[in-house]
Order: structure tokens, then sequence, then C-alpha cells
């Protein structure tokens, strides 16, 4: 356990007095480029709650030169304290102007602001032109969780709803945006000011603007409200997919939940530095590049499902979080695993030959189990007291977990019936906040089982149960729940509570039992014969299951009973209970062998991932062994990807190219020379300028193949790519951070405080690639000890970019030798901010350290028998 500089947490959340409820805000902005701050009026009518408090207190944070009245008589103040600390301003006024309870006091302020460039409040981002190559700038809004202050003085919290109208100021060449559409528009002296029509009741976090020189693309998706994407100049053909898919979206929830959307339209903005992926602001959905912009003729597989979803993601927050919002930052999960769950909902509809819900299994359900099995792992609804905690909470646990349990229950319950239930929640509290108890009530209600007992459990109590089976006789199970630690060593205050267990029996391929529900730490169950069963069907519940030796090697048999999740499943399980050694890796690794013919993209991409994950833990391990390692990915893949070859037909179906991807590309990744050879050859004609050479949907693989290959003057045109051309540049990052050439290491280190090179929003991405070899890692915890106090101002504890690099500079060692040189290093550091971060840090180093001590003779024998070591 890091033993970081931090003060003991408060007792109580950090909300401010009570005597005061806001109304309406009146919002006045206008920016300057020149000298980026901003001038901002804010007039906030206040419902007077107690009336002997004689004063205003708000929240506020890098605001400065507060003017302030009250009344129609203009009152100032008699005294403002600003509280740096608290990030709060208090207003003292005389107490005749608090006359009476219910009164509505009128609070103007006038001040000045910082367009700051941290991608957090209202701040400026800079981009080049896509016509002219100019350098401009845009500004924009980005308030979540609690950085509306940073732009206007306000009650910002979620459950402190009021309605908002929005005024904007800048030069008239500008498009301006807000949440609502636009109600008059004057201009005079070369300033446009732009006044919004009154939001509906909404959260601060929610409040938006944009200035910047856009250009709209409307949706050619007919819907009854305008639905644009703007966009820079020159960039218009990639932002029309998200545009119809918005409208697309908007309908489809509107149909779902039988729930209009309430606001007069909707816009996506682009927003060139952006520290999350989107942002669900009310009417202004705003994102970085990634997640909206979609050239459909040159992009990858990849890369259309994940527009696709975070399209669906935001859209669908327009219900779950705007519409009902979260009573407090503890209940965060209600508005992320609501949108998590939803946008594969919605993705499934209108692409139902993705198989989403596979990949969910692979992708969401994966990363929540691997994030929960920590130790320092934290509850659904965790107590969360300041800003700091509170951008902490935004992970795989408010998200993938939460999202999880949704479709724990969706599965439960049945699709209808829960559908019906969450509709019902929605429009109980549309414009109101909700505590968790609101919707499993009614989610009970709506189907008659006890939700709100067993689902308080499992948002209340962190963790989740491993399930051991023995098997009893013909017909019986015992099954047992401990918590489940990836680390391998529960102690007993770690095992104290019991999971209600939906089981999910599967006793034939159609045949999975909803019905039962295990509430005792150990239970029996009935099974028709011992042939075949399997815990967890369709991997619907949120536990891991360890069997009996002879039933992993039955189950091996019997792929043809098992739908794709269960496959797909069984594979992360024994990844992950080999890695707590509740199991042999050999068992793992033998199912990975019986599983060659294997014909699901979901299986081998979680096939391949486990197998990852094996070779990350080992990656400090001698070299022989980490060579073998890769003739058996190598060897594993060979057959199928000879079998179905690696060029995309025109006539392959989805599925079909989603695996040849997945096979070429791990293919490259395992060093095989064929294939390397493939990806150089495309690569030297592309860089000379022949555009057709590589197939978009294998642009990254081939890139990928430059950088395994690891020649230096590839690498300079693999980075002239990467300065040259927007369409290729995240393609191109990955690949050049994944050279390994001892000199080309440290420009890559160079790069990422050099802005002029790598964008701030893109640092983790070069970082990520970087972990994946022995040299990144090294110099990834060099980097950040020799450039600590650039990297804590550039990207203060309100970002969660600061916990992502912490994380991902610290997690890739793989022996316990390192954690106290980690810890050293930031016993110094003020943590908070990313102290869950760097604690999961330790936790991942730990869990690798004892897996490879425990677990290295056995994979060193499974890689001898067959011939790879």
């Amino acid at each position: 356990m890091c033993t970081c500089n931090r003060a003991a947490p408060p007792p109580e959340r950090e909300i401010l007095p009570t005597h005061l409820k806001p109304l309406h805000y009146d919002l006045t902005f206008h920016p300057d480029f020149e000298t980026f701050k901003f001038k901002g009026k804010a007039v906030i009518d206040l419902k007077i709650q107690d009336s002997s408090v004689h004063y205003v207190e708000l929240n506020t944070l890098e605001l400065f030169d507060f003017e302030a009245t009250v009344g129609k008589d203009h009152v100032k103040p008699l005294k403002i304290e600003s509280i740096k600390e608290t990030q709060r301003t208090r207003f003292h006024f005389p107490a005749e102007l608090f006359t009476s309870t219910d009164d509505v006091l009128r609070l103007n302020v006038n001040y000045n602001g910082i367009l700051n460039d941290n991608m957090a409040g209202f701040y400026r981002s800079k981009y080049k032109d896509a016509l002219t190559g100019e350098e401009k700038y845009m500004v924009s809004t980005q308030f979540e969780a609690t950085d509306a202050r940073r732009a206007f003085p306000c009650f910002d919290e979620p459950n402190l709803k009021a309605k908002f109208t929005i005024t904007l100021i800048s030069d008239k060449k500008f498009v301006q945006l807000s949440n609502m559409d636009v109600a008059s528009e004057v201009i005079e002296n070369d300033l446009k000011t732009t006044k919004f029509n009154t939001t509906p009741l909404m959260s601060t976090y929610l409040v938006a603007f944009v200035i910047g020189e856009f250009v709209g693309v409307p949706s050619k998706y007919e819907y009854r409200i305008p639905v644009t994407t703007w966009t820079i100049p020159g960039t218009e053909k990639s932002a029309q997919y998200s545009a119809d898919f918005t409208a697309k979206c908007l309908e489809f929830f509107e149909k779902t939940f039988d729930i209009k959307y309430p606001l007069p339209k909707m816009d996506s903005a682009l927003i060139k530095e952006f520290s999350a992926g989107a942002m669900e602001n009310y009417g202004l959905i705003t994102y970085r590049d990634t997640a909206l912009m979609l050239d459909l003729e040159n992009s990858t597989l990849d890369e259309q499902i994940r527009v696709s979803e975070v399209v669906a993601h935001e859209v669908s927050h327009q219900w779950f979080g705007n519409l009902a919002t979260m009573d407090w930052w503890s209940c965060l999960y209600l508005n992320e695993s609501g949108a998590t769950f939803w946008s594969w909902f919605c993705c499934n509809h209108f692409k139902p030959e993705w198989k989403v819900w596979e990949h969910f299994v692979t992708d969401s359900l994966q990363a929540a189990l691997t994030l929960d099995g920590l130790r320092s792992s934290h509850q659904v609804e965790v107590d969360v007291n300041k800003a700091d905690e509170i951008n902490q909470i935004f992970d795989a646990i408010s998200y993938s977990k939460g999202g999880s349990l949704l479709r724990m229950m969706a599965n439960w319950l049945g699709e209808e019936t829960f559908v019906q239930g969450v509709a019902n929640y929605l429009r109980e509290f549309s414009y109101k906040n909700a505590v968790t108890e609101d919707l499993w009530n009614h989610l009970g209600k709506q189907s008659g089982k006890p939700v709100p007992e067993i689902m308080s459990v499992w948002t209340k109590k962190v963790g989740y149960p491993i399930v051991t089976v023995e098997e009893s006789g013909d017909k019986t199970l015992k099954l047992t729940q401990h918590r489940f630690l990836k680390t391998g060593d529960v102690k007993p205050e770690d095992d104290t509570t019991i999971y209600p267990i939906i089981p999910f029996l599967k006793t034939a391929a159609d045949k999975i039992d909803k019905d039962t529900v295990l509430y005792e730490r150990e239970n029996t169950l009935e099974i028709p014969n011992s042939d075949f069963y399997k815990i967890n069907g369709n991997q619907a519940g949120f536990f891991l299951t360890c069997y009996p030796e002879s039933r992993y090697a039955k189950l091996g048999t019997q792929a043809h009973l098992l739908s794709v999740e269960d496959r797909a499943g069984l594979i992360g399980e024994l990844e992950s209970i080999s890695a707590a050694g509740h199991t042999s890796t050999s068992n793992f690794l033998g199912l990975l062998r019986n599983w060659k013919s294997e014909s699901s993209p979901a299986v081998w991409g979680q096939m391949l991932s486990s197998l990852a994950a094996v070779k990350t833990a080992w990656l400090f391990e001698d070299d022989k062994t980490t060579t073998a390692l890769r003739k058996f990915t190598a060897d594993l893949i060979s057959d199928k990807l000879n079998e179905l070859g690696w060029e995309i037909k025109e006539s392959d179906d989805f599925e079909l190219k989603s695996l040849k991807i997945s096979l070429f590309s791990s293919s490259v990744n395992a060093k095989v020379d064929k294939y390397i050879q493939i990806g150089l050859d495309q690569f030297a004609k592309y860089a000379q300028g022949d555009s057709s050479a590589i197939d978009p949907l294998h642009k990254d693989i081939v890139f990928n193949a430059v950088a395994v290959d690891g020649k230096a003057e590839n690498f300079d045109k693999l980075l002239a790519i990467y300065k040259k051309n927007d369409k290729d540049k995240i393609n191109a990052l990955k690949a050049l951070s994944r050279f390994e050439n001892d000199e080309i290491i440290p420009k890559i280190i160079s790069f990422l405080l050099d802005e002029s090179v790598i964008a701030p929003q893109d640092i983790y991405i070069p970082m990520a690639n970087m972990r994946t070899s022995k040299k990144g890692v090294l110099a990834l915890w060099d980097w950040i000890q020799n450039n600590w106090s650039e990297i804590e101002k550039r990207f203060p504890p309100s970002l969660n970019m600061l916990s992502y690099i912490v994380k991902i500079s610290t997690s890739g060692f793989t022996s316990t030798d390192r954690i106290g040189e980690i810890e050293e290093f930031f016993s110094t550091k003020n943590c908070s901010g990313f102290d869950r971060a760097l604690a999961q840090s330790i936790d991942s180093i730990k869990s690798k350290a004892q897996w490879v001590e425990r677990d290295a003779p056995v994979v060193a024998d499974f890689l001898k028998e067959h011939k790879y070591l």
C-alpha cells in the first residue's frame, strides 16, 4: 500500500450550505482569443430556504475580480471571501435582504476568468486548419465532474438543478453553440452576440458552449428536430456518419422508453483538445476526434465500432444522467452504467451483424472483472466527498461493472420487463435526481422479483466471488463462494460478503435456469446428469467459476454445446483463476490449444487477449521464455490463418473480416516473418505515395509491422506520415511507440511532453503502447520520475489523465522488488487525485509477480512439452 502525503478524507461531503437554492442562471461569456481570458456575468435567481443566514456561498475556481450586487437596488456585498482550498467564494450581504423564507433573491456577479489549456472548465484548444495548415484556436467547455465553477460562480452539485439562459459574445466570424437553440443574434461592431433559449432543469455539469470556426453537417436521416455535427472546415465528409447515427439513436431511445427527447435540437461538436472520449452535455455533445469523425471508406472495423458505441453512449445519456440524474457522485454509475448498457443495446439494434453482446463479454465484462479483482477496487456505489475523489471513479467499475450488473438484471428479469422497469424509473425521475434504490425499486415492482435485496449487495459491496464447484455423484453440485482477488491472497477480513448469486445453470445448449438465486456461502444444485453443465450460462452473471480439473477437460471437448459468450467467458475465467492460483496455468494453455479451430472472432479475441496477459506477466523473464511464448502464439493461430487467408474479400461478412484482421495482427505481434514482410512491402509503397497500397482495414497492422521490424529509416517515414496525415495520425502514433530500438525509444520519450508533436489529450496512446515491451516499461518509469514536476503542472488532479499517466508508467513491472521503489518515489508527492490508480497499479504488479513465481515452472514445462522452448 502506497503511503502518500495526503490528509485524511473529510468526514462528510464537501457541499454548499443549504439556505439557498438556485432556480435560474442567466450567464454571459465574452472570451478574448488574444489574451486567453474571458469576461463573465452571472445573474442567479435564488430561493431563500433559511432567512437566518445572510450570505451567498458559491463554488468558484480560477475566477477573479468579482463585482457583485443583489436585488433591484443593486446592494453591494459587505465583504467577499474567496477560499481556494474549498473552491468557494462567499458574498456577505445585509441581513434585511434575507427577509422571508421562499422569497427569491437575485444575485448579479461580474467577474473575469482564464481560458486555460488544461482541457477543463472554459478552455482553449489549438489546432491546424485542415485546409490552410494555419494554427488556430477554438474555445469550449468541459464541466464534468466539478469544473463548471471554473467558468461561472455556481452551485456545482448535481442535485441542485436549475434552468440556464446562455449568452455568448465573440468575433462575428465564429460559430457559437450552446445547449439550446438560438433565441436571438445581434451583430454590432464586428461582434456577434447570441442569446440562446432557456434550458429545462439540469445540473451545472451539463452546461456547455463552444465558439470557433465550425461548419455544420446536418443529418441526412430524417428526424423530427435538427441534428447536426459541427466540425472544422475541410473535414465535413468524416462528420456525416456521426450526424446520421446520432439522429437514429435519438429516435431509437425515444421509441424504446416512450419518452421524447425534450430539447429542440441536438448538436455534436468536434473539440480538438479533449481529455475524455466525449461528454454528454444536454443538447450539445462534445467529442474528441477519434470518437466522432469516421470516414467509412478509410477506417478500420475497430474505428467504426468505437464511433458507433461512443455516439450511442452519449445519446443514451440524454435520458440516463441528463433527464434523470444521480443525486450525488456516489451514484455516478446510475449515469454511466446505464449509458454503457444502453449503448451496446442500441448498437445491437442497428448493427446485429456486429454481435455486440458477444464482444461485451470480452470487453466490458472482462475489464470490470479485472479491476474489481484487485484489493484496491471500490464499490459501485462508492462514497466520495471532494473533487479529487470524484474524478477517480470514472473507471471500469462505474462504467463496465455497473453495465455488467444491468446486463445480469436484463437476463434475469427478461428484456421486456427490464426495459419497462427502466422506462418507469426514467419517467418518475425526469428533471429530478435519483438514488440507487429508485432504479432497483422500479425493476422489482415491474418484475415481482426481489431486485433491491439482491442488487444492494452488488452495488454497496466491493468485489465479486469465485464459485468453486464440487461434483457429488452424478446429479448434485456443491457450490461454495469466496471473495476473488487476483493476487490470490484473500484474508478473512476480505471475505465477509455473501453475494446473492444467480447461477444461470446451463444443462443443454438451449436450456438455462434463470429463476434460481443462491443466498448462502455453500449451496447445492441438481442437474439432470453429469454429461454436460456449465455454471453462469452465456456469462450473464458477475462472478468466476472454478471447476474440478476433469470438468475443464470435458468442457474443452464440448465447444458445440457452449455459446460464444460461454466459450469466451471460460477462457477469461481460466486466465483469471490461473493468475490467482486457483488452478494451474497449464489448464488454461491447454484449453487454448484445444480450441485452435475456433471460428468466432469474439472467442479468438479473448484467447489472444488472455494469452497476452500471460506474456505481460512474463515480460521480464529470460529471452528464451518470452520467445517461446511468441512461438506458441504463432503456432496457435497459424492453422486458422492459413485456412482463411489474411486478405479481405468483398464477399467476406463482418465476422470473417474481423477474424482475419485479428489473426493477421497477432501474427505480426508474434513476429512471424511472412506477415511482417507483407506489411513492410505495403508500407514501402504507401510511403512513396501509393494511397491504395494498404487496405484501410489493415492500416494499423501494416504500421505495426514496421515497428516490429524496427528499422530506423522506417521510423522516420512513419513519423512523417504521423505529422502530415490526420487520417493516419492515431494508427501511426501507436506504431511509433512500439519500436524497441535503443536509439528510438528516447525519441518517443522526448515527444511525450512536446505539444508540437503529441497533443496532451493523446499522451496515453504512446505510453500504453510502450508498456508492451520491457524497454518501454523501464523508459516510462525513468520518464515519470525525471519529469514529475512538469507532468503534475500540465495534468492537474481534476483531469483523469494524471491517473492514467501514473498507472501506465508504473503498472508494467512484474516484480515486487519494484513496488518499494514506486512507493518511495510517491511518498513525497501529493497523491490526491490519483492515489486510487496508484494502489491499483501496485496490486497489478503483485498479481503478476506471484503468478510468475508460482507457475513459471508449469509454463516452462508446457512450452518444452510442445517444442516451443
